[in-house]
């Protein structure tokens, strides 16, 4: 088989045009969540939740399973309000 210097110089010219055109994309991944989850265990019992911006990695709030009172389990870091579960997804909706 003989390649002949016109497939080759069409061949060489396209993988150096996709090369190029592959280059000049920005590679960065958009998150599909805003939020990154970590948990706090101590003694292998599970002692708080921490929510934390994926951004910017700012804490944002808290969830604390200890809590007995159901309006004060989870906590917003700015200003240490006490709330509970609706409140707390709600100000994250709002957040965005």
């Amino acid at each position: 088989m003989k390649v002949d210097i016109k497939s080759f110089i069409i061949g060489v010219l396209t993988t150096v045009n996709l090369f190029l055109l592959m280059a000049f994309d920005d590679h960065q991944v958009e998150s599909q969540h805003k939020y990154d989850i970590e948990y706090i265990v101590v003694a292998d019992a599970l002692i708080s939740a921490m929510w934390a911006d994926v951004k910017t990695g700012e804490p944002v709030g808290a969830f604390n399973f200890l809590e007995e009172d159901e309006n004060k389990k989870y906590v917003i870091y700015k200003t240490q309000k006490q709330m509970g579960n609706k409140e707390f997804f709600k100000y994250l909706k709002e957040r965005d």
